[in-house]
């Protein structure tokens, strides 16, 4: 993205066309380039992280090819309350995780996750 295409790229933003994606690091990740790919690869670096380490030679359908997802999920939660008791509906795109929806929703005011249910981890 550049001064010249910003306007351009932030039609598509705004359309669902185009948005911030982030590794899944594999054997064969494709790091961004520029800043975005030296905070990746900085990172990978202080963990300790080798893309090669993904590969499992002995049994291959164990290893990890790696891929880019969306940063950001879209939640459009239908929720119903029936006394002390809500319901959270939503739909998620495939390789999403639920339970990082549900830990949003547990958060109190402060950003914390309440503790008081018995459902929480």
């Amino acid at each position: 993205m550049t001064e010249d295409n910003l306007h351009a790229v932030a039609r598509l933003v705004k359309r669902g066309r185009a948005f911030v994606t982030l590794p899944l690091i594999g054997f064969e990740s494709r790091l961004a380039g520029g800043r975005e790919g030296e905070i990746e690869r900085q990172i990978l670096a202080e963990e300790k992280i080798s893309p090669e380490g993904f590969e499992v030679a002995e049994n291959p359908d164990l290893g990890s090819r790696g891929t880019r997802r969306a940063a950001l999920c879209p939640v459009d939660p239908k929720i119903r309350v029936e006394g002390d008791v809500a319901h959270l509906q939503f739909v998620l795109p495939k390789g999403s995780y639920a339970t990082v929806v549900l830990r949003e929703y547990m958060k109190n005011a402060r950003g914390i996750e309440a503790k008081s249910s018995p459902y929480v981890a």
